[in-house]
């Protein structure tokens, strides 16, 4: 019965809260255009972001465990950073959602790329390596981009105003190291399965 209600409230938070809805249709929107530029082949001319990502994300040859963990490691403290500032930014809604969509672009075209270039191989490399780590950045990002989001409208709002509540800045501070947590957790799991599932595939390198 508790876990009935749970799902429910949960389902509410989606249905009712803006912030949340803009956060998942940014991601959302993200990964499905970055797979079609790879898909319809709207790449014609070389991009060097993406060849950058495909090549950050496949090539593993002569790297260490510890330049492995800490280049996933720092690519998604990167992206906390850019949310996590954006919400003490009067634009910082608009700048945290773009952080988002920009982040999950990337995604969806390595997604695409992979599919196109190798096929069903491409697919099970998308399963096993890809898919388990960035599923927990793709709803994690969601409540930071929400948290964020929410921030900026309460700067927005002036609640910086001499004599208001700071209560909310601690929330804030809170609810993003435990977002973090989960960011990290994604990171980690990136490694893990790079070092299971990655000598299975022999890709060619950009």
């Amino acid at each position: 019965m508790k876990m009935k209600a749970s799902v429910l409230s949960l389902k509410n938070l989606f249905i009712k809260d803006k912030a949340l809805i803009s956060a998942f249709f940014a991601a959302l929107t993200g990964v499905l255009t970055g797979a079609l530029i790879y898909g319809f082949k709207l790449n014609n001319t070389n991009n060097p972001l993406f060849d950058l990502f495909i090549s950050f994300n496949t090539d593993f040859t002569g790297k260490s465990q510890a330049e492995i963990f800490s280049g996933i490691a720092i690519s998604v403290l990167v992206y906390f950073l850019a949310l996590f500032l954006s919400g003490t930014s009067f634009t910082g809604k608009y700048l945290c959602i773009f952080a988002t969509f920009f982040k999950m672009l990337g995604i969806g075209a390595f997604i695409s790329f992979l599919y196109v270039k190798y096929g069903l191989k491409g697919l099970e490399y998308v399963l096993l390596v890809f898919f388990p780590g960035k599923t927990i950045l793709f709803f994690s990002s969601l409540f930071m981009t929400k948290n964020s989001f929410d921030m900026s409208n309460k700067v927005k709002n002036g609640i910086y105003e001499k004599g208001s509540s700071t209560d909310f800045i601690k929330t804030y501070y809170l609810r993003s190291m435990i977002i973090l947590f989960v960011f990290l957790l994604s990171a980690v799991v990136d490694f893990v399965t790079i070092k299971v599932f990655s000598p299975l595939f022999d890709f060619l390198i950009l």
